[in-house]
């Protein structure tokens, strides 16, 4: 059953050819792995844009007991306009997704934790 959790993404790891796997914080989750299938595929509706880091997104994630999620339809929550173009806003987001996926492995919920990060 997939359940709707925003999501802050902390790392994304190219996975063959077409795939991701992807860090992120969820509000409701906690910390949460998940596995994006086909999202390098010219013809996927998903795209690499969605999984940058510190994107904020509106997800629907189904958890599997063996330890990696599974979503569809994630959207922007938050879309910043001029984070990815300016290269030291870049630099900073990277530096704080990078602190952030090192340090974070509450796998709880914690809406405190999520709302200040976000």
């Amino acid at each position: 059953m997939y359940s709707p959790v925003h999501a802050i993404i902390l790392s994304a790891i190219p996975y063959g050819d077409h795939s991701l796997i992807v860090k992120a914080l969820t509000d409701d989750f906690g910390v949460v792995t998940f596995m994006v299938k086909g999202v390098k595929n010219s013809k996927s509706k998903l795209k690499p844009a969605f999984f940058q880091r510190l994107s904020i997104l509106e997800l629907q994630i189904e958890i599997k007991k063996s330890g990696l999620a599974f979503l569809k339809d994630p959207r922007f929550a938050y879309y910043y306009q001029t984070t990815y173009k300016d290269i030291a806003k870049h630099s900073i987001f990277v530096f704080l997704s990078d602190v952030l996926n090192k340090c974070l492995t509450v796998s709880s919920k914690d809406s405190a934790l999520f709302d200040f990060i976000s």
